[in-house]
């Protein structure tokens, strides 16, 4: 494919996009219902700090995050959901990778809008962080959201909150902090 005809696929494809959300209120989609299933995706950037035995490391930490999420609501209201993430993370010329395993419960507020749906929710779980032989530590976060709904079945997400992970190692308690800010997509069936 030329460049020429690239960049014209491109308009067309963001035009649909754009089309698709700007048409979505009026689509007058039905709340979430009891009983739904959704698998969720999340992409995150986050700038982190890092405390060892509270001493912060001067050096900060640049992370993203690809997370994948199955959800089941119990009430239009509450979601209990399990996930799993993979974290790469560089400071300086180190880099380190971590895999996550996260149940969490998000409270969802489907009273505000048929197509905007805010929550709130935690997690809690253990993480692997590979530091050199590979350390198990202890994870959780609290954050925000908001869903907006292109169809019943489909939405978008926006999450921010607030994310830790506390690790022991040789006797030193390491943590990581950092607020993530996130984007993605679900799928509710």
């Amino acid at each position: 494919m030329q460049s020429n005809q690239k960049v014209k696929a491109g308009i067309i494809f963001a035009g649909y996009v754009l089309a698709g959300l700007c048409s979505a209120p009026f689509h007058r989609v039905e709340a979430i219902e009891k009983g739904t299933s959704e698998v969720y995706f999340l992409f995150s950037y986050s700038r982190q700090t890092v405390t060892v035995d509270g001493t912060e490391v001067v050096d900060p930490i640049h992370s993203i995050v690809l997370s994948g999420t199955y959800g089941y609501f119990l009430t239009p209201l509450i979601e209990p959901s399990i996930g799993l993430a993979g974290s790469y993370m560089r400071q300086g010329s180190e880099d380190t990778m971590i895999v996550e395993l996260v149940p969490g419960v998000l409270l969802n507020v489907t009273t505000l809008s048929d197509v905007l749906v805010p929550y709130v929710g935690g997690r809690i779980g253990v993480a692997y962080v590979d530091l050199g032989g590979g350390e198990v530590g202890f994870i959780w976060n609290l954050g925000g959201g908001l869903r907006y709904l292109v169809t019943k079945n489909v939405s978008f997400n926006f999450e921010v909150g607030y994310k830790q992970y506390i690790l022991d190692t040789d006797g030193k308690t390491t943590r990581f902090d950092f607020i993530p800010v996130s984007a993605g997509i679900s799928f509710l069936f």
